[in-house]
């Protein structure tokens, strides 16, 4: 009775250990790809950390850049000005200078 059982129950047993076979064949070759996921995804979280370094240094970099271009704006600002006081001293001058002539 127990030779039969066996007998009868081999095929099913075969399955069995052919799966088992084969799944032992893809755990490794998962288990390759989880430790390549894995360094890619240390390799990505390095970049990152990178990535944020440059981002607040160039941040930095704005915050400095826009102040030198406010400093720059003023005195561009002044200079028009004292180009235009300096052509009204000008134009002043050559009136006095010219008005009496037409007296």
């Amino acid at each position: 009775m127990v030779v039969r059982q066996l007998i009868g129950n081999a095929k099913p047993i075969l399955d069995s250990l052919t799966q088992l076979h084969f799944l032992r064949g893809q755990h490794s070759a998962l288990q390759l790809q989880l430790a390549e996921s894995r360094s890619n995804l240390s390799a990505a979280h390095g970049r990152l950390a990178a990535s944020l370094g440059q981002q607040e240094q160039y941040g930095h970099q704005v915050v400095q850049l826009t102040y030198q271009v406010g400093q720059l704006r003023r005195r561009l600002g002044r200079a028009r000005l004292e180009v235009w006081l300096w052509r009204t001293g000008a134009a002043v001058g050559i009136y006095l200078k010219v008005r009496p002539m037409f007296r």
